[in-house]
């Protein structure tokens, strides 16, 4: 279409996509959502931090099979989205703990307690571990020093995995699994 911009179009097509609910629903205009009124706050800055890791973990595997598959340049950009969001993790996380008068902590059910301080011992080691890990491979990844790249990328991937993987899990079981009352 001469003349209209990309925004005319979209609201032209989200009309379309509106028009057919409204007859559904017998709203007039767009529909509204749950959310419509919802302010963040810092309480929910851990679902955050669990979803930056499990999308971590995602990049994680995706530039892994690319790099079996020798495809240097999506590995690279794989690898730097995982950097990137576990960059943005590390800071909702110290924005969380610097902000919460409190934090949660697992009490029950106090038979599982063991496995998750467990589980949380290893994953809190390991985030402290692998920072410079991560820093060095990066920077033998920059420097086209390869060799040295994947020598320590053996072992940086396994652990970075883990970490963003076990952070994951620390909040399923916090939050959702065994939900702890304040």
């Amino acid at each position: 279409m001469v003349g209209t911009s990309r925004c005319d179009v979209r609201a032209r097509e989200a009309g379309e996509i509106v028009a057919p609910l409204n007859a559904v629903t017998g709203q007039r205009g767009a529909p509204s959502l749950p959310f419509k009124n919802y302010a963040m706050t810092v309480h929910d800055l851990p679902a955050v931090n669990a979803s930056l890791n499990g999308l971590s973990a995602i990049f994680l595997t995706v530039g892994y099979i690319f790099i079996r598959r020798k495809n240097q340049t999506a590995h690279r950009n794989y690898m730097l989205a995982a950097f990137c969001t576990s960059i943005v993790f590390l800071s909702c996380y110290l924005g969380y703990h610097l902000n919460v008068q409190t934090v949660t902590h697992f009490r029950n059910p106090s038979w599982f307690r063991p496995i998750y301080l467990t589980i949380l011992l290893t994953h809190t080691i390991l985030a402290v571990v692998i920072v410079p890990m991560i820093l060095v491979t990066l920077y033998r990844a920059w420097r086209q020093n390869f060799e040295a790249h994947k020598k320590i990328a053996r072992w940086t991937w396994p652990l970075w995995m883990y970490v963003s993987v076990t952070g994951v899990i620390v909040y399923l079981l916090l939050y959702q699994i065994f939900p702890q009352k304040q």
